[in-house]
């Protein structure tokens, strides 16, 4: 399921339908936008707060299940195609052009407000960066070049490993593809760590690279050219 909710112009979007809804007391105040795609999404806010990624949506279930309690009425116009990606676009913040199609329908062509397209695109670039910070990592820790599993759970078992000063055997892929535990020292592990924790910190100084380019955008930018 995908849906939109946002407070300001009083609208909720569940798979592209549209209803008005009032939020009182369902929504905390200093929420502007809630964005949800499958088992994801973010927390839009409308002061200084940076938004938030969430992974669980019960904290809204209440408007999504007053919202498929109601008959589901689209409010727009009849016939008016309406992408789910157009955010509060009744709102009158967006410029739209309504072409007549092949059929005789009306269908509405809406350009997104700058503000909603930086907020999409700050969404991408850190789904992104939470995937890659999870990718694995090359370390030459044994003397030669191996790969490491590096998802959390192996961060947290290497560092527990590391705090209480063991050498262990530690999951890696030598250069001919062969997956094998290996042992390492203490001081090795400590050298796979330093590489992991490097890898990270590149990726976060490109999120950041990128965070300052769509805060620099304009109506004029490109942001399909803004890729991870």
């Amino acid at each position: 399921m995908k849906f939109s909710i946002f407070t300001k112009t009083q609208k909720v979007i569940v798979d592209g339908v549209v209803q008005s809804f009032d939020f009182s007391g369902l929504i905390a105040e200093d929420i502007w936008a809630v964005i949800w795609d499958t088992d994801s999404g973010t927390i839009e806010y409308n002061n200084l707060k940076p938004s938030e990624t969430i992974n669980d949506f019960t904290d809204f279930l209440p408007i999504i299940t007053e919202y498929t309690e109601r008959d589901n009425t689209v409010v727009t116009a009849a016939e008016i195609k309406i992408d789910v990606v157009a955010i509060e676009y009744l709102s009158g913040r967006a410029e739209t052009t309504t072409k007549i199609d092949a059929q005789n329908r009306n269908i509405t062509f809406i350009e997104m407000p700058l503000i909603d397209k930086q907020a999409e695109k700050r969404f991408e670039i850190e789904q992104k960066r939470n995937e890659a910070i999870e990718q694995p990592v090359v370390s030459d820790a044994l003397g030669s070049a191996h790969t490491y599993a590096a998802k959390s759970e192996n961060r947290q078992f290497l560092n527990d490993l590391i705090t209480l000063g063991l050498d262990s055997k530690f999951t890696c892929v030598d250069q001919s593809g062969i997956k094998a535990r290996i042992l390492h020292t203490n001081a090795q592990l400590l050298v796979l760590a330093a590489d992991i924790q490097t890898a990270i910190s590149n990726h976060f100084n490109y999120y950041e690279t990128l965070l300052n380019q769509i805060e620099n955008a304009d109506s004029n930018t490109d942001f399909s050219a803004i890729q991870w």
